[in-house]
C-alpha cells in the first residue's frame, strides 16, 4: 500500500469532499480516502498494483477538481 496527499484549490464545502471521496472510492485500488479543507489537501491510501496517483488526478480533474 501506498500512500499520497492530493492538493485540491477547489476543495471548499463537506459536499466537495464528499464528491471526491465517493469518486475516489470508486476506483479499484482505493483503500482510504481523508481531507482537510483548512489545507484543501486529500490523502489517498491505495494499492499501486491496482491504481496509479495519474488515474486518481485524471479522475479528479474530470469532474472540476484539478489538482496542483
Amino acid at each position: 500500500m501506498k500512500t499520497i496527499e492530493l492538493k485540491i484549490p477547489n476543495l471548499k464545502c463537506m459536499g466537495c469532499v464528499n464528491t471526491v471521496h465517493s469518486n475516489l472510492k470508486k476506483m479499484d485500488g482505493v483503500v482510504n480516502v481523508d481531507s482537510n479543507l483548512s489545507t484543501k489537501t486529500t490523502v489517498v491510501e491505495y494499492d499501486e498494483n491496482i491504481v496509479t496517483p495519474e488515474a486518481m488526478v485524471k479522475t479528479l480533474g474530470s469532474i472540476g477538481y484539478p489538482v496542483e
